[in-house]
């Protein structure tokens, strides 16, 4: 399982929403667009919303949002025990990185 979180500052709330829906219409069944979230959570520091897929769907994922996440920053994780090394060692960044709060891991 993967995880990618699209992070977005709250003056960018439509932008993020507006390609959140376009992301749900396109992708078929297996590959889970949550709801935007609008505050920090865990080790998340912005506000973002999350896409749930397996490992089979890892390249196209990160095609599209590569091709379509605009100015929004997105981190790329296996979803592993080891939280810590998920969020670090095994993840990757499209666009700017941004400080994770990894002590809330």
């Amino acid at each position: 399982m993967m995880h990618a979180h699209v992070f977005f500052d709250l003056n960018a709330r439509e932008q993020a929403l507006a390609l959140q829906q376009q992301l749900q219409l396109q992708w078929p069944a297996g590959i889970e667009v949550g709801p935007l979230l609008l505050r920090a959570a865990g080790p998340l520091p912005q506000p973002m919303f999350q896409i749930a897929y397996d490992e089979e769907h890892a390249e196209r994922v990160r095609e599209v949002l590569q091709t379509t996440r605009g100015d929004f920053s997105v981190l790329i994780h296996p979803v592993l025990e080891d939280e810590i090394l998920a969020h670090t060692e095994k993840a990757t960044w499209l666009g700017m990185p941004l400080l994770l709060r990894l002590e809330y891991l």
